[in-house]
Formats: structure tokens, sequence, C-alpha cells
């Protein structure tokens, strides 16, 4: 049992569910559709009733939490007494973990328990996965916060995010492509496989035609790259079941061993990436590599 209490905001894409199990707080955060806010803790609108709208046209937007709302999460939590280590999402993408960062060193000046954040640099359930490994490794080795914080900074840049979209017009919408580009690739189904690199950021990696060869080759960098660090892999999807159970298949074929876990993608990263994204989440040598 963990002697601190480990925390994330809600774009990790754990369930409720997993988050329960292990022990770990979840920070909720907002998002828009065409206009109207929701929280990602009220569950009004499902991960499929999301990527109906999107696929009708609606609008969606996210923000981050406010210093108020990050302040106000730590407050609650320290309440515990317990030391906090809260692993945030990509830097690279967003300013929440420096909100959160700023954050906690307000409140540590004047509470005896400590927060430590660390900047992920990952994404969706890659940050899952760093939680996961932060968890056991802490358990086995009975750390405090801080060196909790210090073996998830040592392993941070060792996780791989490999995924793909069914469509480029999302990517187009939030600025990560050009709208003629998407209007192209759309035209000629160009898949796009991406990944997060060393800044936490979405980078292009190959241009595959068609959705069946773009989740073999997921598969493939999955057999290329992993490399047993930990026995547990994440697959996340938009309202593509069949496509993730289908890839949680192949990677059980080459590793029958592993513990795959496959969640619905969050609204937060829906919203951004769009119905179709799957992704598969796993531990490298080398993100470059990826």
């Amino acid at each position: 049992m963990l002697n601190f209490i480990l925390s994330a905001e809600t774009a990790c894409d754990m369930s409720e569910k997993q988050a329960k199990e292990n022990g770990i707080s979840i920070m909720p955060m907002k998002f828009y559709v065409d206009g109207e806010e929701y929280s990602s803790s009220e569950g009004k609108i499902t991960i499929t009733g999301l990527c109906e709208k999107m696929r009708a046209g609606s609008q969606t937007k996210t923000t981050q939490p406010n210093d108020y709302e990050a302040e106000e999460y730590f407050k609650e939590l320290m309440k515990s007494g317990k030391d906090i280590l809260h692993i945030s999402f990509s830097g690279g993408q967003s300013g929440t973990a420096e909100t959160m960062r700023k954050a906690a060193e307000k409140l540590n000046d004047g509470y005896a328990a400590k927060i430590y954040v660390v900047d992920s640099l990952c994404q969706s359930a890659g940050v899952s996965l760093l939680l996961y490994m932060v968890k056991d490794m802490a358990e086995k080795e009975n750390f405090t916060a801080e060196q909790a914080a210090q073996y998830a900074e040592s392993e941070k840049m060792g996780i791989a995010h490999c995924f793909v979209v069914d469509s480029l017009t999302y990517l187009a919408r939030g600025g990560r492509i050009s709208q003629k580009s998407a209007f192209i690739g759309n035209l000629i189904n160009i898949k796009p496989v991406m990944h997060l690199n060393d800044e936490g950021k979405i980078v292009l990696i190959q241009k595959v035609l068609g959705r069946n060869r773009s989740l073999k080759n997921v598969v493939t960098r999955f057999r290329e790259n992993y490399n047993g660090k930990f026995d547990t892999v994440f697959i996340t999807h938009a309202d593509c079941l069949k496509d993730a159970e289908f890839v949680a298949a192949e990677i059980k074929k080459i590793n029958p061993a592993l513990k795959v876990i496959v969640n619905e993608l969050g609204n937060v990263i829906t919203c951004h990436s769009g119905p179709g994204t799957m992704a598969v989440y796993f531990t490298t040598d080398s993100r470059k590599e990826v």
C-alpha cells in the first residue's frame, strides 16, 4: 500500500474502476460541445454520444484547469495529511502541468504535507501506464512521494505512444495539420500513424493507405519496439472497439503473457483526435525509434 496519494487528471483515460482499485485520485477536466460545458466527472455524455455528435459536425474544444481549480483539488487531497504525487498530462500539448506545478508550489508553503508534480510528457493512457509503473515500484520499494516522483521522471521517456486516426478532419480543426492536407488525405483514404516525441508532442511517423493497414502498422511497431520492461500494455479507442480488440489480439499473439488493457478514450482527448482514434501504449527503450 502506498504511503502517499497518487494523482492525475482525467486526461489519463483511466476508468473509474481502475482508479478506485489502484487508489489513484483523478482530477476532472472540462470540455465543450457546440459551446455547452461538460465535466468529465458528470457522465452527461458518453464517448459514443460524443463521437456521434462530432461525426454530425459538432464543434468541440477543451480547457485546462485554472489556478483556483488546481488549488482546490489539491487542498481536498491534503486533508488526508499525506504527501501527493501528481503525474500530469504532457506539457508539450497543454499548460495543465504548469498550472498544477504552480498550485503545488503555493500550497507547499503552508502545509506540512507536500505535493510533487511530474510533467509526464505523456498523453491519455500513456499517463496511466506511467501511474501503474510508479505504483508497482513504489509498493515494492516503499517509496516516499519524492522518491516516486524521481522514479516517474526517470521512466517517462520510455513510454511509447503509437496511434492512428480514422479522419484527418479533427487534427486539422485543432491546428495539427492544414485543412488542405486533411481534405486531400481524407479523399485518398490516407490514415496517418503518429506518436509522441521526446517533447511530448504529436508527430506523424508514417502515412498508410487504408484503416486495416494502419492498424497492422501499429502492431508491427509494437513488435519491433516493446522492450519487456513492464508487462502491461494499454490500448485506447474512440468508438472503435472492434479495431482495439483486433490490435489487442495481435499483441497477445506476440506475447501471450502480457496484460493488455483496453479502455475507451476519454472525452478530453477525443475532442481533439476525433472518432476512430486507436492508440497503443507500451514501454520502449527510445521513443525516437517508434
